[in-house]
């Protein structure tokens, strides 16, 4: 008998690192990190932590910030490649939002665009069918 779970590891970095492009990562967790960037220079320029210190804070705060974002941002971008296979007709597949499925409003709506779509791609295919006969 084979385990077909996936471990958190596997959902958050293997089946969606190939999704985002980097610049993409790269540019959100800038804007995430400019805060706490800020204040780490400031706090380096009046002299209260040296280089080092500075460097290792915000090395940390970088990384742990792309650890946490990287998750929403692929769940994001499957939202959005869902949508707009929706939006040209395209009979996708309902998207996996491992992190964003935690927003109970957001899976309510997801559902009920899906259903949404598929009752009315019936009602035109039953539209059209009447139509040839």
């Amino acid at each position: 008998m084979t385990n077909n779970k996936k471990s958190i590891l596997d959902i958050v970095f293997l089946d969606r690192a190939r999704r985002i492009p980097f610049s993409e990562l790269l540019k959100s967790v800038l804007i995430f990190t400019a805060a706490p960037s800020l204040i780490i220079f400031l706090f380096f320029i009046n002299g209260y932590i040296g280089f080092n210190e500075g460097l290792a804070l915000f090395s940390s705060i970088f990384i742990l910030s792309t650890l946490f974002m990287h998750p929403y941002i692929a769940d994001l971008k499957e939202l959005t490649d869902y949508v707009n296979d929706l939006a040209v007709d395209k009979n996708p597949n309902k998207p996996e939002l491992s992190f964003l499925n935690n927003v109970r409003e957001l899976s309510a709506s997801i559902e009920r665009l899906n259903n949404s779509w598929e009752y009315k791609q019936n009602r035109l295919n039953n539209f059209l069918a009447e139509q040839k006969e």
